[in-house]
């Protein structure tokens, strides 16, 4: 079997896992993100990474947010850098209060280990959640956010231009402070997509993540949201991975 028929066989065992494991559910909470980041390097360790989201829901009480998270990622070691931003989420809710959030953040990347064509990425962050609604009213919280990613190549053995490949993490929320309930603090997220690096730097991706919450620190995850994510990024911590 040729390398290449190898990674197509991956790539479809990848699919139908997660198929399998996550498709299985009724009553979820369909979203759809349309993001467009930029990706600029400042200087030899400096580098600014933007991002500019449209969310909305397809549920019956529809929501839309609008979201700019602009991160600056300073280069300390080889394989290690740091990483700082802030978070703006305006949220529009028919049923609901329109509110305004601040989320400053502050954390680590590294990346470790490489096996095959797979080089994993880790990211700490620890996330301050400033919530303002219509009446004013403030509710402060610390959540704590660590993803395992990676990206694996189909028909280039690295990431270069002309690339096509399979994103994938997940992710692990904890309430760190604060008096927001269990089920806005507590989730995990698993994501897979397809992706392809264009001409010109830049990368086009479609996410599909699977959230699953719990009401109450006694029960049980369960798959609570689908996330359908579209994304063009310029250029962005993917040639060479």
């Amino acid at each position: 079997m040729t390398i290449l028929k190898r990674n197509y066989l991956f790539t479809f065992t990848v699919l139908l896992i997660a198929i399998n494991t996550f498709g299985q559910v009724d009553s979820v909470n369909n979203l759809i993100w349309v993001d467009v980041i930029p990706h600029f390097d400042i200087n030899d360790k400096l580098e600014y990474l933007g991002d500019v989201s449209y969310r909305t829901s397809t549920a019956g009480d529809k929501n839309e947010q609008l979201v700019f998270k602009p991160t600056i990622f300073y280069n300390w070691k080889k394989k290690v850098g740091l990483l700082g931003g802030i978070g703006l989420f305006l949220t529009w809710q028919k049923k609901d209060y329109n509110t305004v959030e601040l989320r400053p953040y502050q954390g680590v990347r590294f990346g470790w280990p490489h096996i095959w064509r797979l080089n994993f990425k880790h990211r700490a962050i620890l996330e301050e959640r400033l919530l303002w609604n219509n009446d004013g009213d403030y509710d402060p919280a610390l959540r704590f956010r660590y993803r395992l990613k990676t990206k694996f190549p189909i028909n280039k053995p690295t990431m270069q231009n002309k690339t096509f490949y399979i994103p994938m993490s997940f992710e692990l929320f904890a309430n760190a402070g604060g008096e927001n309930v269990e089920l806005f603090q507590n989730r995990n997220r698993a994501m897979i997509g397809l992706g392809y690096v264009l001409k010109s730097n830049w990368i086009a991706e479609f996410e599909v993540t699977f959230q699953r919450s719990r009401n109450t620190t006694l029960d049980d995850f369960i798959l609570s949201d689908r996330i359908f994510r579209f994304k063009m990024t310029y250029n962005g911590w993917v040639f060479g991975e």
